[in-house]
């Protein structure tokens, strides 16, 4: 644009320019976006334990207690995907051999879902069964073999109940193979 001053041509290329920069600027950081996301979760996948306390496919010896005389139940707990401080798996637990079985140990015979969370260096998972809306809950700490520390119950309403007892999960010998 032709202005005698020239004023207004000065502005409408600043405009103009200032616009296609801006364009590109947005254009430049959605791309940079895209490829850290893109790179990021890459990471983050190499991130997931293959060893450890919650290591992806492997497998935990489940004993639980609910008096400190012999074990209540014993089970396997199986981890099937872990997503950086998160997990989930399969567990089945049975009553131990020759256990007391009006122990009070909660819904945790028969089989179910895990899902579970580490957290300032802890573990805490709920075990649900599909035959209850109800779910056991461990809260353990890591060491070398697998995790130890107490499983917790409670029940609400007119039946109230609260249990617990103490709990190990130690990781299976893997078969030559």
């Amino acid at each position: 644009m032709f202005s005698p001053t020239g004023k207004a041509t000065i502005r409408h290329e600043y405009s103009r320019c200032s616009r296609r920069g801006l364009r590109l600027a947005v254009l430049f950081a959605g791309a940079t976006c895209i490829l850290l996301a893109t790179v990021s979760c890459g990471w983050l996948e190499s991130l997931a334990p293959k060893e450890g306390p919650i290591a992806e496919g492997a497998t935990f010896e489940y004993t639980a207690w609910a008096t400190e005389v012999a074990p209540a139940l014993k089970g396997t707990i199986e981890i099937l995907s872990v997503d950086s401080n998160s997990f989930t798996g399969i567990w089945a637990i049975s009553w131990a051999p020759d256990a007391d079985t009006t122990q009070r140990v909660g819904p945790q015979i028969g089989t179910g879902v895990l899902k579970g969370v580490l957290y300032g260096g802890q573990l805490g998972a709920d075990l649900s069964s599909s035959d209850s809306a109800e779910a056991v809950r461990l809260i353990a700490t890591p060491d070398g073999a697998g995790w130890s520390g107490r499983w917790y119950y409670a029940r609400v309403g007119p039946s109230a109940l609260r249990i617990q007892g103490q709990m190990t999960a130690r990781r299976s010998a893997l078969l030559p193979g």
